[in-house]
């Protein structure tokens, strides 16, 4: 994957009960599909984030589910990559996703 063909094609700002939390998602579409990074902004609050992809010609490394810890001040990245790079107009993809607020403890820290 080369830097130089990324480039910003959805961010999105999680919220709770309609309030911005300060987390973000971005995805990065790239030649040989995206990179989806969540980022959690916050100084002392940590997020439980799922998502759950319907997949048309790409796969993602370890599955159609993404359940992640975010704590304070951090990120996290999964990859999509394309099946058949030939079919570049035929493919998409759909995600769910789902974030909530969850204890602060050492044993959760990631």
């Amino acid at each position: 994957m080369s830097v130089d063909n990324e480039k910003l094609s959805k961010k999105i700002e999680f919220e709770i009960m309609s309030k911005p939390i300060n987390v973000f998602l971005y995805v990065l579409a790239h030649d040989f599909g995206y990179v989806m990074k969540i980022v959690n902004n916050n100084d002392s609050k940590q997020f439980d984030a799922a998502f759950t992809f319907t997949l048309d010609n790409i796969k993602i490394e370890d599955g159609n589910k993404w359940t992640v810890k975010l704590a304070p001040k951090s990120c996290t990245v999964k990859h999509m990559s394309l099946i058949d790079i030939k079919k570049q107009a035929q493919y998409k993809y759909s995600c769910t996703m789902q974030c909530t607020e969850s204890n602060l403890t050492e044993e959760k820290i990631l």
